[in-house]
Order: structure tokens, then sequence, then C-alpha cells
């Protein structure tokens, strides 16, 4: 398995337990609750510190059983295939969370997305989520705006080249 697909699913994972109320955790290092993971995963504590770090992709149990805890697609969280949600809808209506119409629409246009495009759309919501923890509050306005111009040119100039080749 490549890195940068172990990083992919990472980003997924954690996009999507913070999309879930119980697995958000304030104060850790990527806002979500790595006990709760091993916990729904039944793997070690090690396991799923991995998953979180870019460092390991899950066997098809435990990838089922997140997928199922996180109400996502397993076929979204493995390889970042659209629609993230699973069942009929981009946007978990069982879930127990009511999303304003504002992300229910943000949703929705990110399952229309290519993957590629919704994993700079995910690095960049991860970093500016990092940058406004306490300990950076000060330089998040400055250094998540240089990042969202950089992300920003990096998929333009993607799109672009894709466009060409296409």
């Amino acid at each position: 398995m490549k890195e940068n697909e172990k990083q992919a699913f990472s980003n997924r994972l954690i996009l999507a337990m913070k999309a879930t109320p119980d697995a958000v955790k304030t104060g850790t290092k990527h806002g979500v609750d790595a006990a709760k993971l091993k916990a729904k995963a039944r793997v070690s504590r090690e396991m799923a510190r991995r998953y979180l770090e870019g460092m390991a992709i899950p066997n098809p149990d435990p990838m089922k059983a997140i997928a199922e805890w996180l109400n996502v697609r397993v076929t979204w969280l493995r390889d970042g295939e659209a629609p993230m949600a699973a069942g009929n809808t981009s946007v978990r209506e069982n879930s127990g969370y009511y999303y304003p119409a504002q992300y229910q629409q943000l949703i929705a246009d990110l399952d229309k997305l290519p993957i590629s495009v919704t994993n700079h759309i995910s690095s960049l919501i991860s970093e500016l989520a990092r940058l406004s923890s306490q300990e950076e509050t000060d330089r998040a306005s400055k250094d998540g705006f240089e990042f969202g111009v950089k992300m920003a040119e990096n998929t333009t100039e993607s799109i672009k080249a894709r466009k060409k080749q296409g």
C-alpha cells in the first residue's frame, strides 16, 4: 500500500469521525477519539493510532466495523469512491445529529467531486482544524490562509492538467 493511500484513508477517517458527534474529542491531536475508534474497530490502541496517523489501512473486518459506526460506505472510506454516506442519501439522516442546510449542501457537493479534489479539501480542513487548536490560535489565521491559497492553487493546477489530458 502506498503511503499517500494510507494518508488519504486517514484523512477520510478523520473527516468522517469529525462528522460523528460521539467520535469527536477536543484537545487531541486530530480532534477525534482514538479510544472510541479502537473499540468500534476492535483493534489495538496502536493500530487505531496507525490508522489516524496515515500509517495503516484496516483489514476488511475492522474496515466494515468502522464504516458502519461512522455511517459511511466502505468503498468511500477505503478508496474514496463517492458517495461518502451509506444508504441513499449523502446526508446522514439517522445519525441523531442535525446538519444545518449549508452543511447538507456542502456534503452533497463534496460527494459529486473527484476523489483527488476531495482529498485536497479534506487535507485543507484537517490542517485548518489543527491550526485552530489553542496552542496555535495566534498563527491559525495567517498560516491557514496561506495553506488554503496553496491548496487552491494546487487543486486548480491539477484540474487544468486533467482537462488537458482528457
